[in-house]
């Protein structure tokens, strides 16, 4: 019994591993530079979720993706 609430435990202490692109979406959401503009499920209970944002202004943020190596975001100006 002592076993199996070691083995229940040790499961749920598992790492989440999160890529640099997680990351930043989860701060973007945070910090109020993202916001949900629209969710649909379709009929194969797919998911989509689209943010929408500015980075206008967010120069620390413009250097965090520069940092990471994130060169797919454009930063129009």
């Amino acid at each position: 019994m002592a076993e199996e609430k070691h083995q229940k435990k040790s499961e749920s202490d598992k790492d989440v591993k999160l890529a640099p692109l997680q990351l930043l979406i989860i701060l973007g959401l945070l910090e109020g530079i993202l916001e949900v503009d629209a969710m649909s499920i379709d009929k194969k209970q797919i998911v989509v979720i689209e943010l929408k944002g500015s980075l206008k202004g967010h120069t620390e943020l413009e250097k965090l993706f520069a940092e990471m190596g994130i060169s797919k975001v454009s930063f129009k100006k």
